[in-house]
């Protein structure tokens, strides 16, 4: 059996939790329509894109951090069970700085 470092993380900077696990792969979705697609086959709802922009805006300073997976089991179009998943959301890539107008101009 190999054993991954705790700190190789999957798929971006996950932090220290995450790790590759040879028994899982992991598949990211993107694009306008990856979350209809995904609402179609997964037997959870997905948050609007909306509710997740909402999640990191109050505080811009604040870190931004992702919300916990979701256990979730994915579908065919006909309703069968393909198999078992988590479903991650990560944080959005880039983070907001904020900026007063006292600061000196940059030059």
């Amino acid at each position: 059996m190999q054993q991954s470092s705790p700190t190789e993380a999957v798929g971006g900077d996950l932090g220290v939790l995450a790790c590759r696990l040879a028994s899982r792969v992991v598949v990211r979705f993107a694009g306008p329509e990856a979350g209809r697609f995904l609402r179609s086959l997964l037997t959870n709802d997905l948050p609007s894109s909306s509710s997740s922009q909402q999640r990191y805006a109050p505080t811009p300073n604040a870190p931004a951090r992702a919300p916990p997976p979701a256990y979730a089991a994915m579908l065919t179009p006909q309703g069968r069970f393909l198999y078992d998943l988590f479903l991650y959301h990560p944080a959005p890539p880039s983070q907001l700085l904020d900026r007063g107008e006292a600061q000196g101009q940059p030059g």
